[in-house]
């Protein structure tokens, strides 16, 4: 209860006043039984970083303009990447459940590079009209999904269902009657299932429970990490009381160095000093799974003639996550 009544508070700044000395007194005993949940939970067991770590990078899946792009950036990249998520366009369930026929030429062209340089995993992403999903009629799909990935010879899908509309506990539970069985479905074909979780919604820390039931193989934070922010940490602490800790993929925001570089999606506030504080951060929690959302990913929709770019400081960064040897 103390956890999403903080939660409510940071994110509703109007509702951020006490009405009474007794109720700051409560605030102030819930931000403390809070802080013990954080030490007892995630750093309670901080270890000296001796696993190697996997760094997966979200791809612009938009357009036939971003496979060459993708590759490229893999290529001059490659010690600071070991998989790929790709967004934003996938294959498209619609109202009444069926799946429209997708490219399959476009899709063996976005991953073909992927697959040859040897990232692991390569997943595409899926997000299902909510009238299907709340109908319960999604799961018609779910066999012809199936059958794409392993045409594709990729590890699976990541889903990215963003619904901002009736979001309540029903339509919660027509999410996980979709995706129980979608994970049961690929892992029959030994392919994997991510689901795209965040603060709000359906995708925030008080449906965290019901997602975990539903045997996915990743769950990948959003904006709940993106940003270089105190909250952060109460989200992780959320990811490891309920998912499994070698399911957690921790996202961050990159940092575009250009500002005049159209399409950019935010500036997640990052420094240099910040994110390798953070990343050994998680190390010492254990997590050993990282992503990173490109600020620039939508760049090439933008009429850029290529991704506007990362902050060089980012990817030693990253190597060293990779390599177990970041302190």
């Amino acid at each position: 209860y103390c956890l999403f009544a903080l939660l409510s508070i940071y994110s509703n700044p109007e509702k951020r006043t006490f009405d009474s000395v007794a109720q700051l007194r409560i605030g102030m005993l819930c931000s403390l039984a809070l802080l013990c949940i954080s030490l007892v939970v995630v750093t309670g067991q901080l270890t000296t970083n001796t696993s190697k770590g996997e760094v997966y990078w979200w791809l612009g899946s938009y357009n036939a303009e971003y496979p060459p792009e993708n590759t490229a950036f893999i290529n001059s990249e490659r010690k600071a990447i070991t998989g790929v998520m790709h967004c934003c366009t996938g294959p498209s369930i619609v109202a009444n459940g069926s799946l429209i026929p997708p490219n399959m030429s476009f899709y063996h062209e976005l991953v073909a590079s992927e697959l040859k340089l040897g990232m692991s995993p390569v997943m595409i992403p899926i997000s299902p009209n909510p009238t299907a999903v709340q109908s319960r009629v999604a799961f018609r799909a779910i066999p012809a999904l199936v059958t794409m990935v392993v045409d594709l010879g990729i590890d699976g899908f990541v889903v990215d269902y963003e619904p901002h509309s009736n979001t309540t506990k029903e339509h919660l539970q027509d999410f996980v009657a979709f995706l129980t069985p979608f994970a049961s479905a690929l892992h029959k074909e030994h392919k994997k299932l991510g689901v795209c979780v965040s603060s709000w919604g359906i995708l925030g820390p008080e449906y965290y429970p019901a997602l975990a039931t539903t045997n996915a193989d990743l769950f990948l934070s959003m904006g709940s990490t993106y940003f270089n922010s105190p909250m952060d940490i109460v989200y992780i602490t959320s990811m490891l009381m309920n998912f499994p800790r070698e399911s957690i993929v921790v996202g961050i925001g990159s940092m575009v160095p250009s500002t005049t570089c159209s399409g950019v999606t935010d500036d997640y506030k990052w420094t240099s000093d910040a994110m390798n504080k953070f990343v050994s951060t998680l190390i010492g929690h254990n997590i050993t799974k990282i992503s990173i959302w490109r600020a620039d990913i939508a760049a090439l929709l933008y009429k850029q003639p290529h991704y506007c770019g990362v902050e060089p400081w980012t990817f030693p960064i990253l190597e060293q996550f990779i390599q177990g040897t970041l302190v």
